[in-house]
């Protein structure tokens, strides 16, 4: 089993259950903290071969089973700078809100090497994770919101996975995009929404 870990889209509750139902198996791999400016945990595809060649080389296997979980654009944005808030105290002035988090995600800035890129790698698109060129990594894309991901998460784990439904959306953050902040959205997020099969709509 490989899975592919986007952030801000479930990814810690997902990495904690398979760690709880697989631990004791030799395969199971933890990428976590920050190595030289590079996020462990959240690896782009080249990034992933020099890390954990043996996993790169298990997603290329037919018969390994291979997965990651998406999200809506907006709700994820959202979230992913509510998230850089909360772990560097000076980002909501550093940023100036959302529209300059937006813009250093538009710019880039997640893939600046050896400095502090990986603070809004969590902003990174989506497609930058999981595509090489228009091939994907993994056999299977859940998406967070489909009213099947818990059925199928807990058909992949082996275990029922109950998921908390209000904290899809954005309904419970400080932070509401503006229309403004909508249309960047749409605009830096074009090939998840694209690829993803999201409208740019209502993300619950």
């Amino acid at each position: 089993m490989a899975f592919i870990h986007v952030p801000k889209a479930a990814g810690r509750l997902i990495r904690d259950c398979i760690k709880s139902s697989f631990s004791e198996e030799e395969s199971w791999v933890e990428g976590w903290g920050t190595d030289g400016g590079l996020d462990r945990a959240h690896l782009f595809p080249d990034e992933l071969r020099m890390c954990y060649p043996r996993v790169a080389e298990m997603l290329e296997e037919e018969d390994c089973l291979s997965f990651t979980v998406v999200r809506h654009p907006i709700a994820r944005a959202v979230s992913a700078f509510q998230h850089s808030c909360g772990g560097y105290a000076d980002e909501k002035e550093r940023s100036r809100g959302l529209a300059g988090y937006l813009e250093r995600i538009e710019s880039g800035y997640f893939k600046t090497d050896g400095r502090d890129g990986f603070r809004y790698i969590h902003g990174a698109p989506q497609h930058e994770f999981l595509l090489i060129e228009d091939e994907c990594l993994v056999k299977q894309i859940l998406r967070l919101e489909d009213d099947d991901f818990s059925d199928r998460i807990s058909a992949i784990l082996g275990r029922e996975i109950v998921l908390y439904r209000p904290n899809i959306g954005f309904g419970h953050y400080l932070v509401q995009p503006s229309s403004e902040d909508v249309e960047t959205i749409q605009r830096i997020y074009a090939r998840d929404f694209e690829q993803l099969g999201y409208v740019v709509g209502d993300p619950r």
